[in-house]
């Protein structure tokens, strides 16, 4: 019908065949802002979309029901298998530890400031302006004290990103009608503080025996190292504990077995949402 009627004028839009528009007489909410929806009678109503004007109203077109979900894990429990297939699925995933390597780049807009907060601190890691991520690391893996003096200074950041990115990817679900489903993925979610910015938390697990098998050969190290840098976390009942003190709710997903067993259990809670 549009083709038929030549297109929509709004302001100065002729065709390729030189035929002034018509079919902007038969839009229902575009331009008419303050009037009356012609379907419910309710006000149509103006608001920016990805910085243009968009009309709607607000009783027809309803807004989505955003939901941002929190996804962690203890270390080899497959918490990385679990984002990566979301991904597959077409679902924003904001990774955590993605903007902490970016953060730690020379040419990060907010290296400059980090590396002025972290030089007092850990000099051993600052050498003329260049933060040596290994020995920052080393630094940090058996010293509590020390680990949580980095934190302070770089989830804030990381936070302030986050939330920029959930701001982004809504626009972006509501520009291409993608499901209203945000994943944020972070090793240390509840721990942080970053659950506060989520609806729900999705923990993946496995049994303790598994998870030191994964350890070891995923960084190539022996028994009691792998046991040593599983024993740095929690157990999945701590975090459960913390994630209800939060008042957050929470879904265990059980990597027991195959990925296709664990892709299986995402389909099914991603329908549940």
């Amino acid at each position: 019908k549009a083709i038929a009627l030549g297109g929509t004028t709004i302001r100065s839009y002729t065709s390729s065949l030189g035929v002034t528009g018509r079919f902007q007489n038969e839009l229902l909410v575009h331009t008419k802002a303050g009037d009356a929806c012609p379907v419910c009678g309710t006000t149509i109503i103006k608001i920016k979309v990805g910085g243009r004007g968009t009309y709607l109203c607000p009783k027809c077109q309803k807004k989505k029901d955003f939901k941002v979900i929190g996804m962690t894990g203890r270390i080899g429990a497959g918490k990385t298998e679990a984002t990566n297939y979301l991904k597959n699925l077409g679902y924003p995933v904001i990774d955590a530890d993605e903007i902490n390597r970016e953060i730690l780049q020379t040419k990060s807009p907010y290296y400059k400031n980090i590396y002025t907060s972290i030089e007092p601190i850990f000099p051993e890691a600052c050498n003329d302006g260049v933060i040596n991520r290994t020995i920052l690391r080393d630094l940090i893996f058996n010293n509590e004290t020390k680990r949580k003096q980095l934190e302070d200074i770089l989830y804030p950041t990381i936070k302030k990103i986050i939330i920029k990115q959930i701001k982004q990817e809504k626009n972006d679900i509501i520009l291409y009608t993608k499901e209203p489903l945000i994943f944020i993925s972070a090793p240390l979610l509840l721990e942080s503080g970053f659950d506060s910015l989520c609806d729900k938390i999705w923990i993946v697990d496995c049994q303790d025996e598994l998870l030191i098998k994964r350890i070891m050969a995923r960084d190539h190290i022996d028994l009691p190292s792998a046991t040593n840098a599983l024993s740095l976390r929690g157990s999945v009942k701590e975090l459960v504990a913390l994630a209800h003190h939060h008042g957050q709710e929470v879904v265990i997903i059980d990597n027991n077995n195959t990925i296709k067993d664990l892709e299986k259990q995402i389909q099914k809670l991603i329908k549940e949402e």
